[in-house]
């Protein structure tokens, strides 16, 4: 709970010109509407992990973070509250820096790595960050009886190399330039159900990530 001195802080810098850099750091999560949540490039990345640290959203946190990390902090979908506080207590106020600007010139990618760097109230931070690779299939269990919950069913797993799933063939007897492609069959559990009906397929397919391998605050 906010002490009355930080709520009356947060009061006063809203009838000023918004909130402040240092009042930010004793009002807590912001919790106006998303903005957005996107990982398709380091710099959307990097600005998805900011601004859920500074709403405080844990979920959208854990999606932004990559697999090593994860690894290092303890975190994982069974034990996110517990990782939670981990990641507060590593990064103490750092939803501050949600409030940062990510420029486009402070993002310096390298094939399938990044670095981001923000610079905030004082402070600077730098995000790596690493392009990770999945393969995803969302479907609809059948059944009138199963609620929304039990019957929206997402299986998938990362992926080292493309090629785990995609197979590309150069089609010699075309007259243009063509190719194939076509992802190559994969064991899926049915979580429960005899078959899946294959008018139930929401989405199948290969997609990219970028995800934070580190957060570290630069020395002033």
């Amino acid at each position: 709970m906010r002490s009355p001195a930080a709520a009356a802080l947060c009061a006063v810098s809203v009838t000023l010109t918004g909130c402040c850099s240092i009042s930010r750091a004793f009002c807590g999560p912001d919790t106006s509407a998303w903005i957005s949540v996107d990982l398709s490039t380091p710099e959307l990345a990097a600005r998805t992990l900011l601004e859920a640290l500074r709403r405080d959203e844990p979920e959208v946190v854990y999606d932004a973070l990559s697999d090593e990390l994860r690894e290092e902090l303890g975190a994982d979908e069974g034990t996110l509250e517990l990782a939670w506080s981990a990641v507060r207590e590593r990064y103490p106020y750092l939803h501050v820096a949600g409030y940062a600007e990510v420029p486009a010139a402070s993002v310096r990618a390298r094939g399938d790595a990044a670095t981001v760097d923000v610079a905030f109230a004082g402070e600077q931070v730098r995000i790596d960050l690493v392009r990770q690779t999945y393969w995803e299939l969302r479907y609809r269990r059948p059944g009138a009886d199963l609620t929304p919950a039990q019957r929206d069913a997402r299986v998938g797993a990362r992926l080292q190399e493309l090629a785990e799933v995609v197979e590309v063939t150069l089609e010699a007897e075309a007259s243009e330039d063509r190719s194939r492609v076509a992802l190559r069959p994969r064991g899926v559990a049915h979580f429960g159900v005899d078959r899946i009906p294959p008018e139930n397929v929401d989405f199948l397919g290969v997609f990219r990530a970028w995800k934070v391998r580190a957060i570290t605050r630069l020395a002033p």
